[in-house]
């Protein structure tokens, strides 16, 4: 069992919370999201943690991302009961595999349900958490903005979904995705866990 003092920051956090972290085996992952707590509209400015061990050692390989909607959706959400915000903190167990986003590439989509706040006062801020309506959500993903340039506002790329800003920070979170499976053939779900915070 790892020693405290050696677990990283992130996932002390994620203890800290009463949730489960990943200790045992190579490419055993540990997603976790981060919600940065100061809002800034249509900005990256949230990380995605991709940690595991390898060998006993653990890596941490740390993303940028968003993890709120943008500007647009929260203007004009695509339901009536508002726009998804994924809720925090929350451990979504086993709760996404490789799918497609749109038909188009690879990315991690849901397979079991969600929760999320909705916010549908239809303007450019997210209302305070407290004051969002609760429900679950069938259509969170885990994909990238553009595919040929690391992308600086959010804009129509995230309703919701987890989105990394650059598309070779998002290849190589891919990739490990990929090299997990093809040493545990069987582990094809994934669990994402999402806090909010900053840490290195």
């Amino acid at each position: 069992m790892t020693k405290e003092q050696d677990i990283p920051e992130v996932l002390k956090a994620v203890k800290e919370l009463g949730f489960v972290i990943f200790e045992q085996g190579d490419y055993n992952l540990n997603i976790v999201g981060v919600r940065h707590p100061n809002q800034i509209p249509d900005l990256y400015n949230d990380y995605l943690y991709c940690i595991f061990k390898i060998a006993g050692e653990w890596k941490v390989h740390k993303f940028e991302v968003t993890t709120d909607p943008s500007i647009y959706w929260l203007m004009h959400p695509m339901r009536e009961d508002g726009t998804a915000i994924l809720k925090h903190p929350q451990q979504m167990k086993g709760a996404f595999k490789i799918g497609m986003h749109k038909g188009t590439y690879p990315c991690l989509v849901q397979c079991k349900p969600v929760q999320v706040w909705r916010d549908n006062t239809k303007d450019k801020i997210i209302e305070e958490y407290s004051k969002l309506t609760n429900s679950t959500s069938w259509g969170i993903q885990i994909h990238r903005a553009n595919s040929r340039w690391k992308s600086h506002r959010i804009d129509k790329w995230s309703a919701g979904c987890t989105v990394f800003s650059d598309p070779q920070e998002y290849d190589k979170f891919m990739e490990i995705i990929y090299k997990s499976i093809e040493i545990h053939p069987t582990w094809d779900k994934f669990t994402y866990t999402l806090i909010e915070g900053v840490y290195k």
